[in-house]
């Protein structure tokens, strides 16, 4: 049965997704990356983080307490220039806290040492690289950033969730210089939620025919295009005996024209699989209305379809992220 959860976000939505390998036997020994570590490790009240998570939108981390291995983050999402509510989470052991991108676990994580320059700073980061079929997958961490280390990932050349700005609070500006696009002119992205193989989000659909449940699963994504299937299945996301998966592929350009505008954002939706800040989209074409409310991951967490008296809801009822 799939795991009933919050959004992070996203995701990347996240969007909450784990950065390195959660350590279930505890407290990582050593003091690197590749062992577990991170920089919640060293946390002060005040360390802050601003993520970008899709165009237009951004994640902030800021830490409110520390007692011994336990720290307690604030967050708070940017959907198109709007700040929500902040969120405090629970008090959670540094290692334990969840980073913007996935480690594999079944695949060959190699790690190297390289240094970059992102937002006019120069950075030695350590590097997790492996590869998904042909697609080439690189996470970057650095020390000197507060709030887990997390900098980027870049997927097939294409940035995913990437660094904004950190500081502390005797840094309240930041420590970075200008703005940050590592993606500068390369065109859109695919949201979180299709960028990793793996993730699955269980959706109830009730039409006038009755009531009836869906599975996708993202299946790929080469840096232009995702694909995922479409299954029929029970509520708790067990494929049905008879069905059929329905392989849709779509590049980073149709989802930039599909979600182009959003009507409004930052719109709270509760649905089974917990409650999310969204953006919505509106469209319309003869008697048929439609409208979606999109999860930072670029899950949709409840949608409305009419046509003339009749109408169509979709529910987010689960997911799970790799």
């Amino acid at each position: 049965m799939l795991r009933m959860s919050t959004a992070w976000c996203a995701a990347l939505c996240v969007l909450a997704l784990s950065a390195v390998v959660a350590n279930a036997a505890g407290k990582p020994a050593g003091t690197e990356f590749s062992d577990g570590w991170n920089t919640y490790a060293t946390a002060a009240v005040g360390d802050w983080v601003e993520y970008q998570i899709s165009e237009g939108n951004f994640r902030r981390n800021e830490v409110k307490a520390v007692s011994g291995d336990k720290v307690t983050v604030t967050e708070t999402l940017n959907l198109s220039g709007k700040a929500g509510d902040p969120k405090d989470k629970k008090p959670t052991d540094w290692w334990m806290i969840k980073l913007p991108a996935t480690l594999p676990t079944n695949m060959q994580v190699d790690w190297s040492t390289k240094e970059i320059t992102h937002g006019g700073v120069k950075m030695n980061c350590s590097v997790a690289s492996w590869m998904n079929g042909a697609l080439s997958c690189e996470v970057y961490y650095c020390k000197d950033v507060k709030c887990g280390g997390y900098v980027k990932m870049v997927m097939g050349g294409n940035t995913s969730v990437f660094l904004k700005n950190y500081g502390d609070a005797g840094k309240k500006e930041g420590y970075l210089k200008g703005t940050v696009d590592p993606d500068a002119g390369k065109g859109p992205s695919m949201p979180p939620f299709y960028t990793t193989a793996g993730n699955v989000a269980v959706f109830k659909v009730t039409s006038p025919a009755g009531e009836s449940f869906t599975r996708r699963e993202s299946e790929g994504f080469d840096g232009k295009a995702a694909t995922y299937s479409d299954t029929a299945c029970d509520k708790d996301g067990k494929v049905l005996a008879d069905a059929k998966p329905v392989q849709v592929t779509i590049s980073n350009e149709d989802w930039a024209k599909r979600y182009a505008k959003a009507a409004a954002t930052n719109e709270k939706i509760k649905v089974t699989a917990g409650e999310y800040v969204c953006a919505r989209y509106d469209s319309a074409e003869g008697a048929t209305t439609k409208k979606e409310w999109l999860t930072a991951e670029g899950v949709v967490a409840k949608s409305e379809f009419k046509d003339g008296d009749k109408t169509t809801t979709t529910e987010l009822i689960a997911i799970r992220l790799r």
